[in-house]
């Protein structure tokens, strides 16, 4: 409805699209006890990034047309720290642009612990400057760390997942402080 409202009123086929996203997503469940950051990490991925904050915007907008007693309740605020946590820059394995069955592709090496201490090094970088969470770089540095010996690769591997627990502790504190939000 919103779609042919406004192609009737002649608006540009950027704004219809972006309106068509808000509008389609904005009853999205948000129960804080229930909800997992996967959950919102799709609902990031449904309306871009780029559109998110606007979501919450129409949400909050919402509630005041719907004569709510409060424009930011504790749950609206919880959720946009779970936006903002499922947004950061790369702080686990699992946010790398590579996974370990693409090393394993690469550099035909068997599973393996191995594989994970490439991982945790390849994090230990990426804390370092995220701006190298790209494919093409990881597998680039894949095929030089498969080189180093077991050993080497698990003291890398232990740095960077010593890296990762206070980088991650840290973050997630300033922006559950940043919503006032436990």
């Amino acid at each position: 409805m919103s779609t042919k409202i406004l192609v009737r009123l002649k608006y540009s086929n950027d704004i219809i699209e972006k309106v068509a996203k808000l509008v389609r997503h904005h009853l999205f469940f948000s129960d804080i006890e229930k909800i997992t950051l996967s959950a919102v990490r799709r609902i990031v991925r449904n309306v871009g990034p780029e559109n998110v904050w606007d979501l919450m915007k129409v949400r909050a907008c919402d509630r005041i047309g719907m004569g709510r007693p409060k424009e930011m309740p504790y749950r609206l605020r919880k959720y946009e720290s779970m936006i903002e946590e499922a947004m950061r820059s790369p702080v686990s394995v699992g946010m790398l642009k590579i996974d370990g069955n693409r090393i394993i592709e690469i550099t035909k090496n068997p599973p393996g612990p191995k594989i994970g201490y490439i991982l945790h090094a390849l994090l230990e970088e990426v804390l370092e400057d995220p701006n190298l969470n790209t494919a093409e770089y990881l597998e680039k540095k894949s095929t030089e760390l498969i080189n180093l010996s077991a050993d080497e690769l698990r003291v890398l591997g232990e740095k960077g997942k010593e890296s990762k627990e206070g980088v991650e502790e840290k973050e997630l504190a300033e922006i559950r402080k940043k919503y006032r939000v436990k």
